[in-house]
């Protein structure tokens, strides 16, 4: 499975809004595997979870349960969140980044880098897991994250925080993998 790439990516944020211009991500999770050629599969690498110190209300708290004083408190700073992304997120083509809803989470993903640093790129291929999902179901409705856990017999929770979520969107694939291994087909490059 996913055999081009060196590294996966399962990556999710919270955010203080809908609008990637104006709102500002306030939580990163990701898992990041790493492609084992011995043993032919993707091994853990490394886990994020970091809160972002940030400049916007957090009107959607009742959402994620992230506070401006949590973000304050615990939160690294733009600049460290940019170091953290910069390794993954860019021009690689050797790096798969997957996520549910990923146009959501690459938005913001996108407008922070290059509001850190013009004109930055963010090439890299995209597999949405959300994507697989209504495709699976037939239907636009009934595909958020939470109904495929049921779906699927997950046991991973959907709690809006990231990297609890990252969890599930990681058991979410793996579970369609084993219904019907064609989920490569579903990444956009």
């Amino acid at each position: 499975m996913f055999k081009d790439y060196n590294y996966m990516v399962i990556f999710d944020t919270e955010t203080t809004g809908l609008t990637a211009q104006t709102d500002e991500i306030i939580e990163l999770g990701a898992i990041i595997l790493k492609y084992d050629e011995g043993k032919r599969k993707f091994q853990p690498y490394d886990e994020i979870s970091v809160l972002v110190q940030n400049f916007k209300p957090i009107l959607n708290s009742s959402v994620h349960h992230i506070t401006e004083q949590m973000c304050w408190e615990k939160g690294i700073s733009k600049d460290k969140l940019f170091e953290i992304l910069e390794p993954y997120f860019g021009e690689y083509n050797d790096i798969l980044l997957v996520a549910y809803n990923a146009p959501f989470d690459m938005r913001f993903i996108k407008a922070f880098m290059s509001q850190m640093k013009k004109g930055y790129k963010i090439t890299n291929p995209v597999l949405d897991v959300l994507k697989i999902a209504k495709d699976r179901t037939g239907t636009a409705k009934h595909n958020k994250l939470c109904d495929m856990i049921v779906r699927y017999g997950v046991s991973e929770e959907n709690t809006h925080r990231a990297l609890d979520d990252v969890k599930a969107t990681l058991e979410v694939m793996r579970a369609m993998w084993r219904e019907k291994p064609d989920i490569e087909r579903y990444i956009e490059k």
